[in-house]
């Protein structure tokens, strides 16, 4: 079996960072997996404590068959840091796993995602794996697996040939809003990511698990993750760039096996591997509350649609 190296791109936080590496370095198969590092430069002075401790930490990191550090000069931002990281592995493997500094892993992390990106590695069908479960996808599966068109990168993987580049996943994104089959299939399947593609669209951005998340949704694909979550997020502490503050979520439980038991059923179409309620999972409870969000996203659809409408004829 073929184990692929960790990307992890990091700038300050120092505690959150340790936390990530000394988790993997506990995982089996960590001594024969690459760990890559991106230290970049803080962009003002009150990012140079935590940068600092860092960048003392490194040389003592142990446990890996690798430790690849890249320490900018200059700041270059989380996005292109990452790239970079990811660029390099590419150019020496044909799978990645990513994670950003604020995750914790099981023990069994690194097994998972070497079974999943191996035994995945030609089927069109898993378009990415991650080892995270959200709670609200607990219990929708017979089996260790769960199949999704929701795209969550807490510690995911990819393969090479399936990665694309920014371009080609934004003219899918936009492809889906200027295709009413297209919408209704998302607002269908996904209404809440849908109304997070109108947003991101509208504001000219990019969201990673959004597009990827719609190209599943339009070329039925899938992610695929463990029925129990191999990975807790420390980032909603108020430090993360885009995460919402909510502690309770470095609470979820997770799971302390050694190793991942391979699935019965590896089969992506399997009605018991795939989450059904995505529809409504990731929206509220209160029935009221649900109708007036599924409204609203429906008026800010048409109000792109004619703000494109009202573009093209000027």
């Amino acid at each position: 079996m073929t184990y692929y190296p960790v990307v992890i791109p990091t700038l300050n936080r120092y505690e959150h960072f340790r936390r990530c590496v000394e988790s993997l370095a506990h995982n089996a198969y960590a001594n024969q997996t690459e760990l890559v590092i991106g230290l970049d430069y803080p962009p003002a002075e009150k990012y140079e404590k935590g940068y600092k401790l860092i960048k003392e930490y490194l040389p003592t990191i142990t446990g890996f068959a690798k430790v690849t550090v890249f320490e900018r000069t200059e700041n270059w931002g989380p996005v292109r840091n990452n790239a970079d990281l990811i660029s390099y592995v590419f150019a020496h493997y044909d799978a990645v796993i990513a994670t950003e500094d604020d995750n914790e892993f099981s023990p069994c992390f690194l097994d998972y995602m070497n079974k999943m990106l191996n035994h995945y590695h030609d089927d069109s069908r898993i378009a990415t794996v991650s080892g995270h479960l959200p709670v609200m996808f607990s219990g929708y599966s017979e089996t260790n697996l769960v199949f999704t068109k929701e795209n969550n990168a807490w510690g995911y993987g990819c393969w090479r040939d399936k990665y694309g580049d920014a371009i080609i996943r934004n003219a899918t994104a936009y492809g889906v809003l200027n295709s009413l089959t297209l919408s209704m299939k998302s607002f269908r399947i996904y209404p809440a990511c849908f109304r997070m593609l109108i947003k991101m669209v509208s504001q000219g951005k990019t969201w990673g698990d959004v597009i990827r998340t719609q190209n599943n949704i339009v070329n039925g694909s899938f992610q695929v993750r463990p029925a129990v979550s191999l990975v807790r997020n420390w980032g909603n502490d108020g430090s993360g760039v885009n995460c919402r503050v909510d502690e309770s979520i470095a609470q979820q439980p997770i799971s302390d096996a050694l190793t991942f038991e391979e699935p019965v059923d590896w089969e992506p179409y399997s009605s018991k591997g795939i989450a059904k309620a995505t529809f409504r999972l990731t929206w509220p409870k209160n029935n009221f509350l649900f109708a007036g969000k599924m409204a609203i996203t429906i008026l800010l659809y048409f109000k792109y649609r004619l703000c494109r409408l009202f573009k093209s004829k000027r």
